[in-house]
């Protein structure tokens, strides 16, 4: 089960091996753009769609504000 990763185990569609691969990039690049008053990182969405891919990157600020980044791509 070590080896298992996620697609192993849960049937269904997932995104691009590729796109999980930006997405985590993407995180890396904004996590270092955080303000004192940031909480880090609150969620990271991706969305691999027909015509477009989506990440977007959620984190907490200035105590209770939700900050939204989103990032497309065409297919």
């Amino acid at each position: 089960m070590a080896d298992e990763t996620l697609r192993d185990r849960v049937p269904g569609e997932f995104p691009r091996t590729e796109l999980l691969a930006a997405a985590k990039k993407i995180a890396a690049i904004e996590l270092v753009k955080f303000e004192p008053n940031d909480f880090y990182l609150g969620f990271i969405g991706v969305h691999d769609g027909r015509n477009a891919a989506f990440i977007f990157v959620d984190f907490w600020g200035n105590e209770n504000e939700l900050f939204h980044r989103v990032f497309s791509f065409p297919r």
